[in-house]
C-alpha cells in the first residue's frame, strides 16, 4: 500500500523575498519517493503595448519530481515540468508539461541531462533574477542583457547536460546542449556555459562565460543585504546583441536592485537596467508582502526596454 508523506518545509528567505511558507506533499511507491510542488499566481496586468492592455494573468506550475537513494548514496532523480499562463489576449492558456530532466548526485556533485537549464538559469548562486518586480517578474536587472541559452521548464527543450559541483561556499558548474537535435549531431550549432559562485557572509559573486551558436557571452552578478537593506547587481556583454557598434559585439549590459523590509512582512523594490542592445533603459518600482502560509502579495510599475508601460497586481501562493 502507498504510504501518503506530508512534510512541511520553511524556505529560505533570500535578500529579495519576503519571508514564506510553503509544503510539500510526497508520496512513497516502492522504493522511491515522488514529490508534487509549484505555485499558482493570479492578478490583473497592465501592458500598453498589447492589443488588449488590461487582461487577468494567471500562472499555474506543478513540478512533479521523483527520486530514490542507493545503498551507497548515490541519489537518482526525475522531474517533469507542467505549466498553464495566460494568453496574450487574456483567455485562458492550456496546461502543458515539458520534457523530462534526470539527475545524479552524491555529496557535493550533481549531474543533470535531459531537458535541463544552463548554468545561467540553474539555480547556482548568481544573482540575475534577484528582485525581478511584481506578480509576473517582467521588469529586472538582466532585461538588457538578453536570456542566452537552454531553460527548464514546459513545453520542448534541448536535450544537454550540465555538471554542478559545490565546495563549501564555492561552486563550480558547466553546460552543454546541442541545440540542432539528433540530425545535426554534436558540435552543430551548440551551446555550452561554464561559471562559478562563491559566497562570503551575506554576499555571493559569480561569474560566466559561454558560447550559443558562435554568440559568445560573459555575465558577472552580486548580491547581498545588510541589515534590512539588499541589493543585486550585474554587468554583460552577449554578442546576440549587436547594437549600433561596428565591432561586430555587443554592448555592454548593466543593471541594478535594491530592496528595503519593512517589518517581517514588506519588501520594497527597485530595479533598473541599461545598455545592452535595448531602445531604453527598464525601470520600475515594486512590492511583496507576506500574507502567511506560502501566500503574498505582489504589485509593480515600471517601463521595460521598448518604452513601453507595465504594471501588475496580483496574489501568489506556493506549495
Amino acid at each position: 500500500m502507498k504510504k501518503v508523506l506530508f512534510a512541511s518545509t520553511a524556505l529560505v528567505a533570500t535578500a529579495f523575498a519576503a519571508p514564506n511558507f510553503a509544503s510539500a506533499q510526497s508520496v512513497s511507491a516502492g522504493n522511491a519517493d515522488i514529490s508534487f510542488g509549484g505555485y499558482a499566481r493570479w492578478g490583473v496586468g497592465y501592458n500598453e503595448d498589447r492589443d488588449e492592455e488590461t487582461i487577468i494573468i494567471s500562472r499555474f506550475r506543478l513540478n512533479i519530481n521523483a527520486s530514490v537513494e542507493t545503498d551507497n548514496g548515490l541519489r537518482f532523480a526525475a522531474t517533469v515540468r507542467g505549466q498553464a499562463d495566460e494568453n496574450s489576449d487574456g483567455t485562458a492558456g492550456t496546461f502543458e508539461f515539458g520534457g523530462a530532466r534526470y539527475q545524479v548526485s552524491t555529496g557535493g556533485l550533481r549531474v543533470r541531462v535531459g531537458n535541463i537549464s544552463g548554468v545561467y538559469d540553474d539555480a547556482t548562486g548568481f544573482a540575475h533574477f534577484d528582485g525581478d518586480l511584481g506578480l509576473e517578474g517582467t521588469i529586472g536587472i538582466s532585461d538588457t542583457f538578453g536570456f542566452p541559452g537552454a531553460a527548464f521548464g514546459n513545453g520542448a527543450g534541448d536535450n544537454g547536460i550540465l555538471v554542478n559541483y559545490a565546495i563549501g561556499d564555492f561552486t563550480v558548474a558547466g553546460s552543454y546542449v546541442d541545440e540542432s537535435g539528433i540530425d545535426g549531431g554534436l558540435g552543430t550549432d551548440d551551446e555550452w556555459q561554464v561559471g562559478a559562485t562563491y559566497t562570503f557572509g551575506d554576499y555571493t559573486v559569480g561569474a560566466l562565460y559561454g558560447d550559443d551558436q558562435d554568440d559568445e557571452f560573459w555575465l558577472v552578478t552580486v548580491g547581498g543585504s545588510v541589515g534590512a537593506f539588499g541589493f543585486a547587481a550585474l554587468i554583460g556583454e552577449n554578442d546576440a546583441n549587436v547594437d549600433d557598434n561596428d565591432n561586430g559585439e555587443g554592448d555592454i549590459a548593466y543593471g541594478l536592485t535594491v530592496n528595503y523590509e519593512f517589518g517581517a512582512a514588506t519588501t520594497v523594490l527597485a530595479s533598473f537596467a541599461g545598455g545592452g542592445d535595448a531602445d531604453s533603459e527598464a525601470f520600475g518600482v515594486g512590492f511583496v508582502h507576506s500574507l502567511g502560509a506560502g501566500t503574498t502579495l505582489r504589485g509593480m510599475v515600471g517601463q521595460d526596454t521598448d518604452d513601453s508601460v507595465k504594471a501588475d497586481l496580483g496574489v501568489r501562493f506556493d506549495f
